[in-house]
């Protein structure tokens, strides 16, 4: 696992974008995943979602309009799976139009991906609960998150604030 992240954080560094922007889902493992949010360049909107979870598909139309809006300005967006299934993620994001960073989180010890995310000041303190969103700005700083539904708005005026302005609303 480890050698599939430095791979993928290889073509990050070469490319400037996640390896996975075809649409492919990239597993990894929970302890791995503020590395790899740290890693990014510019801004970066984080979503932990289940394929399950009511409000995140209800988020996800909003989601994917924002990565059309923003990832031409350099945002980087990057969905996180917590199913216990992998089965069925790719097939659920093409489905929805998602095509930009996807991942699945492979289940560790209990709050191994609490104590990853800590470190991008997401906070998991009283569990995982989906959706969660989030924004980091290019320096590493969490400027909001949110649980629940309505996030992808929160997100909106959260890329606004760094200054980020797409031509189409």
């Amino acid at each position: 696992m480890a050698l599939m992240l430095i791979a993928a954080l290889a073509v990050i560094a070469l490319s400037g974008r996640p390896s996975v922007l075809q649409g492919q889902v990239s597993s990894l493992a929970a302890a791995d995943v503020g590395a790899l949010i740290a890693s990014q360049p510019g801004a970066r909107v984080v979503l932990i979602y289940s394929t399950s979870c009511r409000p995140s598909h209800e988020m996800f139309p909003e989601v994917v309009r924002m990565a059309e809006r923003y990832s031409p300005l350099g945002v980087t967006f990057l969905a996180f799976s917590v199913d216990e299934d992998p089965a069925g993620i790719e097939e659920y994001l093409g489905s929805v139009g998602y095509v930009y960073g996807r991942y699945h989180i492979q289940h560790g010890q209990p709050g191994e991906l609490r104590a990853a995310l800590a470190s991008s000041g997401i906070d998991l303190r009283n569990g995982v609960f989906t959706p969660h969103i989030a924004v980091i700005d290019a320096y590493g700083q969490l400027v909001g998150q949110h649980r629940g539904g309505y996030g992808a708005q929160k997100a909106n005026r959260w890329l606004r604030s760094l200054g980020f302005n797409p031509a189409v609303d």
